[in-house]
């Protein structure tokens, strides 16, 4: 049980990691990126 828990808490940290590095990823690409992953959607 023990070995469960904190497997499930490293992947919810994991998780939050991957989050916070695509939002940085994206604030650095900036406004074009927005608008290429927008166009497509729009579609």
């Amino acid at each position: 049980m023990k070995l469960k828990i904190a497997q499930e808490s490293n992947l919810i940290q994991i998780a939050e990691a991957l989050e916070n590095q695509l939002s940085q990823l994206q604030q650095e690409l900036g406004d074009n990126s927005d608008t290429q992953l927008q166009s497509p959607m729009s579609l």
